[in-house]
């Protein structure tokens, strides 16, 4: 049911990353299977941020959607962002 959720809540998004936790018991590769959005799972926060600036250009509206703080992903995304985009 969660993932169904999950799915639902990023049907408005162009392009959607996911972050993949160690020690998650289900793998969000499904999600990306059944979602109609271009989505891609990242493992390391590292490779999603890289991920994200690759697709990022002025102007582009990010959303971060999280329960948790993810090694302080926001913080990560917000500092590479700074870097590339001046």
């Amino acid at each position: 049911m969660h993932q169904h959720a999950l799915v639902e809540s990023v049907a408005a998004a162009d392009r959607v990353f996911w972050f993949q936790p160690t020690g998650t018991d289900w793998s969000l590769k499904t999600l990306v299977e059944k979602s109609p959005v271009a989505s891609e799972v990242h493992d390391s926060l590292a490779e999603l941020v890289s991920a994200v600036l690759g697709a990022v250009t002025l102007g582009t509206d990010i959303v971060v959607m999280s329960n948790g703080g993810f090694g302080g992903v926001h913080q990560k995304l917000i500092d590479a962002l700074n870097g590339v985009l001046k």
